[in-house]
């Protein structure tokens, strides 16, 4: 939702995105970063002891240099902004990128771009795990049907075989799996933004609905663009407030919530919305 809304209000997010507005460019070298310790965006941990070593850390930092100075970076730049520039850190226009494994790899990003600003959204957890499950299924039962298409003809497959499996997550199989995994990430985030020592803005998915003109002037404060205040209408009009708290509609993720109130406590919020009450 915020990447969008970036987006409208004029900050470069890249060329060449995923479905989640992700940029293949930086997605794909998280992605990377973490599998070379046997991790995924679903189990980080492991990649925590990457970070613990400093001489195997100051090797990934100087492979993401050269990455950032090889021609594959034109998948975000754009083949007329790599020609001009070559390097995103000479763009005279604002720019970044979305994708959550940066929770757990922005150690090394700090390294290679020391002026970073960072933007971080927090969401209800209810919400976020109820929005991997039900991903999750539609990643595997579209994985099925390609799979029951395909497998009428074998020779398919031994020429070219899977390069995935037929699952996205097998700990989105339930809330409790998507809500451990946000709270992983909301742990580390909380951890790893104080230690960076980076200008960081902390937005709240929920408050950016309720009350989205105050939150994105907020946005381009931060970012140093406050010409951009103008645009703040085309964004405004593509939120949709509802889908704030989905997951109070539903009596089987209420009651998650209320099982689990102390955990979203520690983040500002309750088995009703905002801890302390919702009343925006």
């Amino acid at each position: 939702m915020l990447a969008g809304a970036l987006e409208q209000l004029g900050v470069f997010m890249g060329w060449k995105k995923d479905t989640n507005k992700e940029a293949l460019f930086f997605r794909n070298l998280n992605r990377w970063m973490l599998r070379s310790v046997h991790a995924h965006w679903d189990y980080p941990q492991p990649f925590l002891g990457l970070l613990a070593e400093l001489d195997l850390k100051e090797k990934y930092v100087s492979y993401l240099r050269i990455m950032l100075q090889s021609p594959r970076l034109i998948s975000y730049t754009g083949v007329k902004h790599y020609w001009r520039f070559r390097h995103p850190a000479r763009f005279d226009f604002p720019w970044g990128w979305k994708d959550p494994r940066n929770t757990f790899t922005l150690p090394l990003w700090t390294a290679v771009f020391g002026s970073a600003r960072v933007i971080h959204v927090r969401r209800h957890g209810v919400d976020v795990a109820a929005s991997l499950v039900a991903r999750n299924a539609k990643s595997r039962e579209n994985a099925f049907v390609r799979f029951s298409k395909w497998r009428r003809c074998p020779l398919i497959y031994k020429i070219r075989p899977k390069k995935g499996g037929f699952t996205n997550s097998l700990r989105c199989r339930s809330l409790i799996g998507g809500f451990e995994i946000w709270h992983e990430y909301m742990v580390r985030a909380e951890s790893v933004l104080k230690a960076e020592g980076v200008p960081v803005l902390d937005l709240c998915y929920e408050r950016i609905l309720a009350q989205p003109e105050a939150e994105l002037n907020k946005v381009i404060r931060f970012c140093g663009m406050e010409d951009a205040a103008e645009r703040i209408p085309n964004a405004v009009a593509a939120l949709n407030p509802k889908r704030a708290f989905v997951y109070r509609h539903d009596p089987k993720t209420r009651r998650f919530a209320l099982d689990h109130e102390n955990r979203l406590n520690r983040f500002g919020y309750s088995a009703d919305g905002f801890a302390g009450g919702f009343n925006e």
